[in-house]
């Protein structure tokens, strides 16, 4: 049996969802995909060999070594990690929380030069587009990243007072728009529908004329969206050459799908422009239909990836099912050669959280801007579940109850269906439909008899799925649109409330959600029950959305800070004590002509920094010093 480290784990790991799979190690049943995972032949004979002539020599065989399965190869990593959130607290505070565990100073000099380079990265501000927006996921959690940074007070994150702006946002579904446009607080500026709308209305027709027939078999409907990839694909610098489309927040006008570059002194180091999209799962997630590339929503993601590969951005930030083949992107984005393309494939339990999440994390970085730091292929996962790793110290039942009992009455009373009476005197049972009864009974049986309770006896399904394809956990299961989440331990129906601060949301009236509260958006608190659920599964869980963000940002580091150094805002509070103790660490004494406020530059980027330096001067005779910027970037 293999050592069940993080690495070993990534080893197992395959375009069809990573290592949670057990039934993809079976050679038979993994896609061409996987070929790069698959066993080598010649060392199966070879071993064989041994085995034989071993047995001749009337020695024992050599042993052979077992790859972990899947899921023993995920709980055997898990069994390695320290717990994680072991209070409802510190689920509220989670974006403190994880912070401390990437730039903490447990993290010693690491966390000191991740700190330094993500400050570096975001001094000149970050403009966000968003695709598939959903509720506005990405930009909720930079809100609260900016008021987690600039309170957190072990290691605080130097940020300016306005960093980042929402710049473009786009979504198909209405109750999303609505969303997107009614925000109370940064609001993003333009607001498109859909992506084919953005496209010209000849390339338009041209493209639905690629789609397939609608009873058309998996096959053929397969091949038309192939065929309509590589269509959109030869065709992107014709496709996207006006950048620009009507507007839903300007009506009649044609607003910029992109942030243009600014204008002035400044313009050696422009804000730092992120896409940050999740293309629709339901071609992929155990929870659809599983179709694949047959799905009709492949359209968009194919518009998508041409979109991107031709886009101005710095860097592309991707979600998707666990499942999604990580190669169509790559391939995707590799028309153009300077994108470099890395991903993690991680669960919101991995994280420490009491819910099932499993999804891929990609992004794409644009070399012509960024140079990447961290590990290359497939150490991506180890680095990143080093640091953010953490097994989960509560069950689903955490987030029971958290509601108010006005909200957990009304939630009951919405399934009464008819039944007279209060809803607080009817039983579970009876507030469910037929077929939703003929669940709840299965998934009770299973719970008188200890079938699939935890340690500490949560048993938590989804009412909504089939009883066929039962989603039962001591952990509180991934939100979907029709999610319906019941725990007969607690004999509780989460509220709408309840799942969402499982998402990261700060909805909840505990005690330090008010720190949150002022930015969260209107829209989402004034939905009505019924919407907010459908938009559940539109949406991304912000705590693995914000562990991604902070891994990619202070593992990337901008050309022209290596050209030319700009170091980030400083004082002596910020950096004096770390300075300190680096220089008493390694016995240096303090220089007294040096300031205090200027730590040494990290190793890595030092060399970095030398060798760009060295190739400018070689270019251009001679290179400048950089000062620090001392206004907001968008001033």
């Amino acid at each position: 049996m293999t050592s069940p480290e993080p690495k070993h784990v990534e080893a197992v790991d395959s375009d069809h969802g990573g290592f949670e799979f057990a039934e993809m190690s079976s050679p038979s049943k993994r896609s061409a995909t996987d070929s790069d995972f698959s066993r080598n032949p010649s060392t199966e004979q070879l071993q064989l060999q041994e085995s034989e002539a071993a047995s001749l020599a009337g020695s024992p065989a050599p042993r052979k070594e077992r790859k972990l399965s899947g899921r023993t190869a995920q709980a055997a990593a898990k069994q390695s990690f320290p717990p994680g959130f072991a209070t409802v607290e510190s689920l509220e505070q989670w974006p403190t929380e994880l912070l401390l565990r990437i730039f903490g100073k447990e993290q010693g000099d690491a966390g000191f030069h991740r700190r330094r380079r993500l400050e570096a990265s975001l001094q000149h501000g970050l403009v966000l587009h968003t695709d598939f927006s959903g509720k506005g996921s990405v930009e909720q959690m930079l809100r609260m990243f900016d008021v987690a940074a600039k309170d957190c007070s072990e290691r605080r994150v130097r940020l300016q007072d306005v960093w980042f702006r929402c710049f473009q946002a786009n979504d198909i579904q209405k109750e999303a728009l609505d969303a997107l446009v009614d925000q109370s607080v940064e609001s993003p500026e333009h607001v498109f529908k859909g992506l084919l709308e953005t496209l010209p209305q000849s390339e338009q027709a041209r493209i639905k004329s690629l789609r397939p027939e609608p009873r058309a078999r998996k096959e053929q409907a397969e091949a038309c969206h192939r065929a309509q990839l590589q269509y959109i694909s030869a065709s992107r610098k014709t496709l996207f050459a006006g950048s620009a489309s009507n507007c839903i927040r300007h009506p009649g006008k044609c607003c910029p799908l992109y942030f243009p570059d600014p204008m002035g002194v400044d313009v050696q180091t422009p804000p730092l422009k992120v896409n940050f999209s999740g293309p629709m799962c339901s071609p992929f997630t155990s929870h659809g239909l599983q179709l694949g590339f047959a799905d009709p929503s492949i359209e968009s993601l194919n518009v998508w990836l041409a979109k991107m590969c031709e886009s101005p951005m710095d860097l592309v930030f991707f979600e998707n099912s666990d499942r999604f083949p990580w190669s169509l992107f790559v391939e995707a984005m590799s028309a153009e050669t300077h994108w470099e393309c890395h991903r993690c494939v991680f669960g919101a339990e991995e994280l420490g959280l009491p819910v099932l999440r499993r999804r891929t994390y990609g992004v794409a970085i644009n070399r012509k801007s960024l140079v990447w730091l961290g590990s290359e292929q497939p150490d991506v996962t180890q680095e990143f579940l080093s640091i953010f790793g953490r097994s989960p110290a509560l069950d689903g039942d955490a987030y029971a109850g958290l509601d108010s009992l006005e909200s957990i009455q009304e939630t009951r009373a919405e399934r009464r269906r008819g039944i007279y009476g209060s809803a607080d005197d009817i039983a579970l049972s009876a507030l469910f439909t037929k077929a939703a009864q003929e669940r709840f009974n299965k998934a009770a049986s299973q719970y008188e008899s200890r079938m699939k309770s935890g340690d500490a006896g949560a048993f938590i399904f989804d009412a909504s799925q089939s009883e066929n394809r039962s989603r039962i956990n001591q952990l509180l299961p991934a939100a979907t649109k029709t999610c319906m989440f019941v725990s007969l331990s607690k004999e509780h129906i989460f509220t709408q409330n309840e799942v969402d601060f499982s998402m990261g949301w700060p909805v909840l009236g505990t005690a330090s959600c008010p720190q949150y509260a002022p930015v969260l958006p209107r829209s989402l608190s004034q939905q009505s029950h019924h919407m907010r659920r459908r938009l559940s599964g539109n949406g991304m869980c912000l705590q693995q959305v914000f562990a991604w963000f902070l891994f990619v940002q202070s593992h990337c580091a901008r050309k022209q800070l290596l050209l030319q150094w700009v170091p980030p805002l400083l004082d002596e509070c910020h950096y004096g004590c770390d300075l300190d103790k680096r220089q008493q660490k390694s016995g240096q004494k303090e220089d007294s002509a040096a300031p205090a406020d200027q730590p040494a530059e990290p190793d890595a980027l030092h060399r970095m920094q030398a060798a760009f330096r060295k190739a400018a001067e070689e270019k251009h005779g001679g290179h400048g010093d950089g000062e620090a910027v001392q206004n907001g970037p968008f001033d």
